[in-house]
Parts: C-alpha cells; sequence; structure tokens
C-alpha cells in the first residue's frame, strides 16, 4: 500500500501522451511537454502540436487526392480499353481481345495501387507514378503522333502522384515531431 502511494507521488501523468513521467521531470520524456513550464510555455506547446496536426491532416488530403488519380486512372483506362475493344477507335472496329486485355489489366492494376495507397502510400504511389510515365514513354515509342493527346490530364496525373509522394515525406516528418 506505501509503495502504491509512494509510486503515485513520485510520477504523474503527461497531459498530452498520457504516459507516466517521474514528477520531478521539467519535460516528458516521450513528447516533450514542458510539464514544470510556465502556462506561456506550455499553450506555445499546444499551438506548436496543433500547427503540426494541420500538416499532418493536409499531407494525408494530398495523400488521398494521390489515391483517388491512382483510380481515376485505373477506371478511365479500364474503361476506354472496353469500349474500344466494343465500338472500335475513332469509328473503325476491329474487337481487338489483345488491346482490351491489356487495357483493362492496366486499369485494374491502378485500381489495385489505388487501394494499396490506403495500407502503403509511398511504395503505392512510387509505383504507380512510375507505371503511369513507363506506359506514356511506351506510348510515345509505340505511337508518338498520339502522345500529346490529352496532355494536361497526363500532367495532372503526374503532378497528384508527385504532390502525394512528396506529402507522404511530410507525413512521416510530422508523425516524427509529434511522436518526439
Amino acid at each position: 500500500m506505501e509503495e502504491t502511494a509512494a509510486k503515485v507521488a513520485t510520477h504523474i501523468g503527461c497531459p498530452i501522451c498520457r504516459l507516466e513521467v517521474d514528477a520531478d521531470e521539467a519535460f516528458c520524456n516521450h513528447c516533450g511537454f514542458p510539464l514544470k513550464g510556465t502556462e506561456q510555455q506550455q499553450r506555445v506547446f499546444w499551438l506548436k502540436r496543433d500547427t503540426k496536426k494541420k500538416r499532418l491532416a493536409e499531407a494525408d488530403k494530398k495523400i488521398r487526392q494521390a489515391s483517388n488519380t491512382l483510380f481515376v486512372v485505373g477506371g478511365i483506362t479500364f474503361f476506354f480499353s472496353l469500349g474500344i475493344y466494343l465500338w472500335g477507335y475513332y469509328g473503325s472496329y476491329n474487337g481487338d481481345v489483345s488491346l482490351f486485355l491489356s487495357g483493362a489489366i492496366l486499369g485494374l492494376i491502378f485500381v489495385a495501387l489505388g487501394f494499396w495507397c490506403k495500407v502503403k502510400p509511398l511504395p503505392a504511389i512510387l509505383c504507380g507514378l512510375s507505371l503511369y510515365l513507363l506506359w506514356q514513354v511506351i506510348n510515345l515509342v509505340v505511337s508518338p503522333s498520339t502522345f500529346l493527346n490529352a496532355y494536361v490530364y497526363k500532367l495532372f496525373v503526374i503532378g497528384f502522384l508527385i504532390v502525394g509522394l512528396r506529402a507522404v515525406f511530410e507525413g512521416e516528418k510530422v508523425k516524427k515531431e509529434l511522436n518526439a
């Protein structure tokens, strides 16, 4: 009983991370909260922490946009290849199954990367960007005359994926700062 009372007297809970810290400590060993700081120092800590949480939320938003970009690319690719298979390309129907299958598989890969992005954003966005760039290089080699078709769309896709990559790194940095 006395040991428990002594432990309570020598340990307190941090108001930020809720971990037990020594009552003699000036700062929390886990999150850095100024336990014995002035009210102003504690307020500054809270404000900095809120700013970091907002930065993390903004990074998460950009990662979701990159994930949505992968879904959109996958959907457009799949349905465009289906349309070409069913109705032909610019009015010339040829019912090319291999063209449909390659486009459908590519579209499904992008959709799968969109789902994977929710779990592991860095490798998913990196794979998605690499695959998209490779696809565009192959398109340039195979059909140079159509490479500039929908170039604004292509630039937006590349841009959103790059912004998503940067957001992953920013988010990881902020998470470390919040836990440090």
